[in-house]
């Protein structure tokens, strides 16, 4: 698929259009004294994607959607403390999105913020400060329990650590799974040896490591299992089934070495040797991993703060990549590159943040452009849940239905008309994610608990 390049220019921002067409929407936030990391996700759920940011000096703030890409001024949740990194999840089991961040330098610490309904939120709750210099964390059921634990990494006391959940947002004790990554930096949950639980996946820069630690689907987690220790910089690894062969597969940035590379999974853990898909890729600090042309392939999205500069790389036929297309580039520092469908229209829009700003793009892919003007209203639903053997549906049309594990992985796909069953006795107990779709129909998915 070639790619046709179209200038524009906003402002400090330089973006190319390319398949996946990226267009300027305007200004989401202006902190006046911060950089920000972002996380999106639907805070007071009415239906679409809100933005949580972490700020240095500025806290953990969340922005509200108001529809067709709209947003409301930052509400502040936190004090002003230098937060670098925030996730949500329903850690308490009342249906909303609750928060968990973790503040550095100043006080070194984990916390937690209850959602109280429709974005507001509790007072900051201590979830652990046995942490130096934590830099990021990671969330998944990892004891087979169905509620969502946390996990972190801190570069100052090399730590890979766990904090169980009771179900009800009361975390246990910190759980050091270990300390052999020198400044750990990327964590990331997948089932990398299709046993239906997650694994864990860490990179670390001082001695260049990018690392998979098993487990046995209780939280208890074996060894190192090294994947890479030869790449100067490791500083980003994430799993994702880049050649659509049904197992996660590992990609990975290495600042020193100005690349980007992924090595093969083959279903059981075992890691092939190192394959190149830039090294071209000046001081990278960050990648994502997104289909930004529709075509049901994860695309690989660069960034990085000193060359400011946001990359592209196509994937076409599992794992065949495309040369260097530039995307983006600011004069300012580029810090965080997220990607989510901001406006309804079923695709993955750009949320870039940079020095004290933070602005979003539409993507318009060319095999896209009659979507919106097709759109109906997804009435989708599924019922009892959680459930054993059998859920209900209701759609108003014919659909697929595809069953996902929480890790991503495609588990049933069934196409049905638009009431009836769905067998998921096969399903082990745990948490899935449901999708329903019809055509150009926006795309709605539901988490699904399936009990013993």
């Amino acid at each position: 698929m070639k790619l046709k390049l179209l200038l524009l220019i906003f402002g400090t921002f330089i973006c190319l259009n390319s398949n996946a067409q990226f267009t300027y929407q305007g200004y989401i936030a202006v902190e006046s004294i911060s950089e920000c990391n972002v996380h999106i996700a639907d805070i007071d759920s009415d239906g679409d994607e809100d933005l949580l940011t972490s700020c240095w000096g500025h806290g953990v703030s969340w922005i509200q959607n108001n529809g067709e890409g709209s947003f409301s001024p930052p509400l502040q949740i936190s004090g002003f403390g230098l937060f670098n990194h925030s996730l949500t999840a329903d850690f308490d089991g009342d249906n909303d999105l609750d928060i968990v961040s973790v503040e550095s330098i100043s006080s070194d610490k984990i916390v937690y913020f209850e959602n109280l309904g429709e974005g507001i939120f509790g007072s900051e709750q201590l979830l652990n400060n046995s942490v130096a210099g934590p830099r990021m964390l990671a969330v998944g059921d990892i004891d087979g329990d169905l509620d969502l634990d946390v996990l972190s990494i801190s570069s100052g006391d090399d730590k890979l650590a766990y904090y169980l959940n009771d179900g009800e947002a009361n975390f246990g004790s910190q759980q050091v799974i270990s300390t052999s990554g020198d400044w750990p930096n990327s964590i990331d949950l997948k089932d990398l040896d299709g046993d239906n639980d997650f694994d864990i996946i860490l990179s670390s820069s001082n001695d260049n490591k990018v690392a998979w630690y098993k487990n046995d689907g209780s939280a208890n987690f074996g060894s190192e299992q090294l994947i890479n220790s030869t790449s100067n910089g490791t500083n980003s690894a994430i799993g994702s089934d880049i050649d659509n062969d049904g197992d996660v597969d590992i990609v990975f940035a290495a600042y020193t070495d100005n690349k980007i590379a992924w090595h093969e999974n083959d279903g059981n853990g075992n890691f092939g040797s190192e394959q190149i898909i830039s090294n071209i890729e000046s001081e990278v600090n960050g990648i994502s991993l997104v289909d930004l042309n529709d075509d049901s392939l994860h695309d690989v999205v660069s960034w990085g703060y000193h060359t400011q500069k946001v990359n592209f790389y196509e994937n076409s036929m599992g794992a065949i990549f495309g040369p260097q297309t530039q995307l983006c580039t600011t004069t300012d520092s580029l810090v965080d590159v997220q990607f989510m469908d901001i406006d309804g229209d079923n695709l993955d829009d750009a949320v870039v943040s940079w020095s004290n700003k933070i602005a979003w793009f539409k993507n318009s892919p060319q095999s896209a452009t009659n979507v919106k003007e097709n759109l109906r209203v997804n009435s989708f639903n599924i019922w009892p849940n959680p459930a054993q053997s059998l859920i209900n549906y209701h759609s108003k049309t014919s659909s697929s239905i595809k069953i996902y594990d929480f890790s991503g992985r495609l588990i049933q796909v069934n196409n049905l008309s638009s009431n009836g069953t769905i067998d998921i006795s096969n399903l082990e107990p745990g948490i899935y994610l449901v999708e329903n779709k019809v055509g150009f129909e926006s795309k709605k998915i539901i988490t699904l608990t399936v009990s013993d």
